[in-house]
């Protein structure tokens, strides 16, 4: 559990968790927030992405895990829907 509220500040905006019948649909256009690298064609995870949100339609269906195991370009993400009974039990929210 949090030990006191997280303070919401003018710059930040919250973001939604997802419930089950927020399952995404094939060819939904997502995207990544994270520190990566960035460039013109930049149309995957990259290196510095990991624990970033993976958001598709203003809601968070997973955290960028890693990517490039091995030399080999793969990205894993870790489902949220999965961790929201753990996510509202540790923010105070159940």
């Amino acid at each position: 559990m949090l030990a006191c509220r997280a303070k919401i500040m003018r710059a930040m905006k919250l973001i939604h968790l997802p419930q089950a019948e927020d399952v995404m649909k094939s060819g939904t256009t997502c995207s990544v927030a994270g520190w990566g690298l960035t460039g013109v064609h930049r149309s995957q995870k990259t290196k510095g992405d990991s624990r970033g949100p993976l958001v598709c339609n203003r809601i968070v269906q997973a955290i960028v895990s890693h990517g490039n195991v091995c030399g080999i370009p793969t990205t894993i993400y870790t489902c949220v829907l999965a961790y929201i009974p753990w996510i509202m039990r540790n923010t105070g929210e159940e």
